[in-house]
């Protein structure tokens, strides 16, 4: 066992303490950028349909959309030239449906299905790029693959938002780090935002979901990848379902939760529980109190409880509902605060135990289980909300902090309130996953993305896979190619396989040397590459993803 650094807490449920208002500061606003070709930057990517206007019809099959363009200003230092991987975040070219793929390598005929993913696709419109990678609005990719045969689409959610914003030919939601416009900002705050399904993919009792923070989940044709629009899952998802749902497997049920704030006597912060089962009826487990409004991004299950961990990162609810800023400009790290737990029982979701430790941030759990009295929780944990300010100025092309999230043991032991960490590797990840059959038990094998090590932060966005090993911290881990960025490495069990890791990984990439965008099928065990299935088109960066089998 890795002998990291351990923190014990005995500290039991008890008022918060005074705020301190040390910390990372809040994001600072960023000003709208309007697009020009002068300077340093690089010339727009721009196809000739797109010279043309804005397209609006819609083809199915193999015949491409070209999809308006933008001309893009590269937020660089004064003075200093663009970085060369800001291409990653072009818009894309065409949406299309499938077409056969040009594949390097020797696809294994036993894989078959479909994987797919969301992530941000268009980084602004009408002239205005957007201040922030997670505003763009979300485009599904998916790659099929049949008898050794590999097949590609991608489409561009078409949301209620995006399709108001080009009746009225500009833009009128607000975003993850875009403000509202005035006089907008008199609508109800829920519906100032636009529900951009760019985060994480959802199969389940053979339906298709793109997913987003703040929002109900987006259904998704599997087959040609339309948009089919918003699902409240039968009446249960009142206002948001977040994007990290999560399946056990021992009980054929797939839990959620949603974080939106209750009006009445107040403003009230709640945190809304999802079960699905395996027909993919839904419903309202039940609803945590929370108290203040905090982003909270992913959560884990085990087969007998839900764990939260509440970091404290605050959202000033009264700047957001009065129209002062954004959201991410109103995100205030507020460490005195504290990390909460949160234990919730599935048998008597009521019967929640709650307690405080010191202050980290997560973006993404690994898995869970139950170990006697304890629950163990692996997750990807960092020290603060500096990744924040990372991801921010990665979007701007300006100089990078260190910011690295580590694999972390944390042993919960809720009688006693006690919490106890343990960092099982040093290189920095993200974008964490499992064999899914590992799920609930305990695992060893942790697939992510990576950088060769902290200093490689400063240089841009993870471009490295990795394997980590969750009980001896030894990770090894591979570079695709120069300017090639991965997203999260899903990985597919060959048919009959004892081993945890005996199967694929399959994973996307933006390829800003070749400007194409790649599907690499990659061996779990060596994480060599099995095969690649080049799109013809630029793709940009793709978040989370799912596998459907044929």
């Amino acid at each position: 066992m890795v002998r990291g650094r351990a923190h014990h807490r005995h500290a039991r449920s008890a008022p918060a303490p005074a705020l301190d208002r040390a910390g990372v500061p809040p994001l600072p606003r960023l000003p709208r950028q309007r697009a020009r070709r002068s300077g340093p930057d690089r010339a727009p990517q721009r196809s000739p349909l797109v010279r043309r206007g804005l397209l609006r019809g819609r083809r199915r099959g193999g015949v491409g959309l070209s999809l308006p363009g933008l001309p893009r200003r590269r937020l660089a230092p004064p003075g200093a030239a663009s970085p060369a991987y800001l291409a990653a975040f072009d818009d894309l070219p065409r949406e299309h449906g499938f077409e056969p793929l040009e594949v390097e390598g020797a696809l294994p005929d036993a894989l078959s299905g479909t994987f797919y993913a969301t992530g941000p696709a268009l980084s602004g419109l009408f002239g205005e790029r957007y201040p922030h990678w997670f505003d763009g609005d979300g485009a599904v990719s998916a790659v099929r693959f049949a008898g050794g045969r590999a097949e590609g689409a991608v489409r561009l959610v078409q949301s209620a938002g995006l399709r108001d914003e080009r009746r009225h030919g500009g833009l009128r939601y607000a975003g993850f780090a875009r403000a509202f416009d005035w006089p907008l900002h008199l609508r109800p705050v829920f519906s100032r935002a636009k529900n951009t399904a760019n985060t994480a993919m959802l199969a389940h009792a053979g339906r298709l979901f793109a997913l987003w923070e703040g929002g109900r989940p987006t259904e998704i044709d599997p087959d040609t990848l339309e948009t089919l629009g918003t699902r409240d899952l039968g009446g249960a998802v009142r206002l948001a379902y977040a994007a990290h749902p999560h399946a056990v497997p021992s009980l054929d049920t797939v839990f959620g939760f949603g974080v939106r704030v209750a009006t009445g006597r107040g403003p009230k912060p709640l945190l809304d529980l999802f079960a699905t089962d395996a027909a993919g009826r839904t419903r309202r487990l039940g609803v945590v109190p929370l108290p203040f409004l905090p982003m909270v991004h992913d959560f884990i299950a085990t087969e007998r409880h839900l764990v939260f961990f509440v970091s404290p990162l605050r959202v000033r609810l009264g700047r957001l509902l009065f129209g002062f800023g954004g959201y991410a400009e109103n995100l205030v790290w507020e460490p005195a605060r504290g990390t909460e737990i949160l234990v919730v029982p599935l048998d008597d979701p009521e019967r929640v135990v709650r307690w405080r430790t010191e202050a980290f941030y997560q973006w993404h759990f690994v898995n869970a289980w139950e170990r006697g009295a304890d629950i163990v929780v692996d997750l990807v944990r960092y020290d603060d909300f500096r990744v924040g300010e990372w991801l921010q100025r990665l979007w701007q092309g300006r100089p990078l902090p260190e910011a690295p999230g580590r694999l972390t043991r944390a042993i919960l032991t809720p009688a006693s309130t006690r919490c106890q960490l343990e960092e099982r590797a040093a290189l920095p990840v993200e974008l964490p996953r499992i064999a899914p059959a590992a799920r609930t038990r305990p695992h060893r094998v942790v697939w992510s993305t990576a950088h060769a090590d902290v200093g490689a932060m400063r240089r841009g966005p993870q471009d490295r896979v990795a394997r980590l090993d969750a009980e001896t911290g030894a990770a090894t881990h591979r570079s695709l190619g120069g300017g090639v960025y991965p997203g999260e490495a899903l990985f597919v069990p060959r048919p009959g396989a004892s081993r945890e890791d005996d199967g694929w990984l399959l994973l996307f990439a933006t390829d800003v040397r070749e400007r194409r965008g790649s599907c690499f099928v990659l061996d779990a065990r060596s994480l060599e590459t099995v095969a690649r299935c080049r799109f013809r088109d630029h793709l940009p960066p793709r978040l989370h993803g799912a596998f459907r089998p044929r």
